[in-house]
């Protein structure tokens, strides 16, 4: 038997390197493949843990709109319906997609690979940051219940949750879209809980060495707030020449809910800072005045920031301290 040969070209495949006209027909012939026939790898990366924006390659390929939930299908035979939300032109997973997260202990790096069922559902398997598939989303547990019971619960908790309430209480409506969802309550990670003890709070995706927790908590407990403090480390979206900073969901709405600006005072000298709203993430960000902050502190990559909110001011201010990285190392 002859070795198998290019349709296009009549060589040996072994010996075909495909040219542009040939890619630019594979490409065509994709994007007519039956939808049902393709997988997409979705990477998670940013602030993923509180909605994902659905990849604008897999809305295209899918050929026409996503409704208002999909369900998505592990492979141990467990469905999870989440909301789906038009926001600022981009589709976003909503209700439903944090206890996904929680419940595959998704953590920044790992992937989930999609692939479209037809009627709304995606099989899904997730891999960690090694390429290594996740256990939790492969291994039936014996002890949970049947699977269409599962199902059941889980669309009758997104209608409760996104699409109904009697009094409209703690709904809100997404840009762009003909549906409203219930606010979720804002979810601390495991190490914010242990962090809270020690008296501050950083991001979900803040790693502190035990070098630098120890350091933090010994500048904490010299400040003596009653109010917990912002702990970040400075990272490049935090000093580049587009530079911003993001508070703790949890703690902006909890002490930032109204501020468009607020006053960092740092040895005696002061700067104005104005504070953006992203209503979709219920985040609150450091914009305009926090570059000119960075480079007058002359704040390195690694340097760790300590945010006082002082509770006996007019405005809103807050107190910095900094742990430069050569001395937390």
């Amino acid at each position: 038997m002859g070795a198998a040969r290019c349709w296009r070209t009549g060589l040996d495949k072994r010996m075909c390197t495909p040219c542009q006209k040939c890619k630019l027909w594979d490409e065509h012939l994709y994007k007519n493949l039956d939808d049902q026939k393709k997988y997409f790898l979705v990477l998670m990366m940013g602030d993923f843990q509180d909605g994902m924006i659905i990849p604008e390659e897999l809305v295209r390929h899918l050929k026409g709109e996503i409704p208002e939930k999909i369900k998505l299908q592990t492979r141990n035979d467990q469905s999870h319906i989440i909301a789906v939300a038009k926001n600022q032109e981009k589709l976003v997973l909503t209700v439903g997609w944090s206890q996904f997260v929680e419940s595959y202990d998704l953590q920044m790096g790992d992937t989930i690979i999609f692939k479209y069922n037809g009627n709304s559902e995606f099989s899904v398997i997730i891999f960690d940051k090694l390429g290594c598939e996740k256990a939790l989303s492969a291994v039936v547990d014996p002890f949970l219940p049947p699977v269409q019971e599962r199902r059941t619960n889980a669309t009758e908790t997104v209608k409760k949750d996104s699409f109904s309430s009697e009094d409209g209480h703690g709904l809100e409506d997404l840009p762009g879209s003909n549906y409203t969802v219930r606010k979720k309550k804002m979810r601390l990670s495991s190490i914010q809980k242990e962090h809270l003890k020690d008296g501050y709070i950083t991001t979900r995706k803040t790693k502190l060495t035990l070098n630098q927790m120890e350091e933090v908590k010994q500048k904490i407990h010299s400040i003596h707030s009653e109010i917990p403090i912002f702990v970040a480390v400075m990272g490049k979206s935090n000093i580049d020449s587009k530079c911003f900073l993001t508070f703790p969901s949890h703690y902006a709405e909890k002490y930032l809910r109204e501020e468009t600006r607020l006053y960092l005072q740092l040895l005696g000298k002061e700067w104005e800072v104005s504070v953006t709203d992203n209503s979709a993430r219920h985040e609150k960000k450091l914009g305009s005045g926090w570059q000119k902050f960075v480079k007058d502190n002359n704040l390195k990559m690694g340097d760790i920031c300590l945010f006082e909110l002082l509770s006996n001011e007019s405005r809103c201010t807050m107190e910095v301290y900094i742990i430069r990285v050569n001395d937390s190392n």
